[in-house]
């Protein structure tokens, strides 16, 4: 990300929220609570592709 109030780069963390945006021809309840580590499982859930173990629950309820 850029700051232009210091012209420079902000690479830490944030607590900012990030979209995640579904496009299907299904509904799905979502958890509204969840965070980008739980991006990569709901991909994996919305391809019927089985999650690593090492991974948390998908936002998909």
């Amino acid at each position: 990300m850029y700051d232009p109030d210091n012209n420079c780069t902000h690479t830490a963390h944030t607590t900012n929220p990030v979209p995640l945006m579904i496009v299907s021809n299904n509904a799905y309840a979502i958890n509204p609570d969840g965070g980008l580590a739980n991006v990569a499982p709901t991909i994996f859930e919305l391809l019927n592709i089985q999650k690593p173990k090492e991974m948390i629950d998908s936002l998909i309820r």
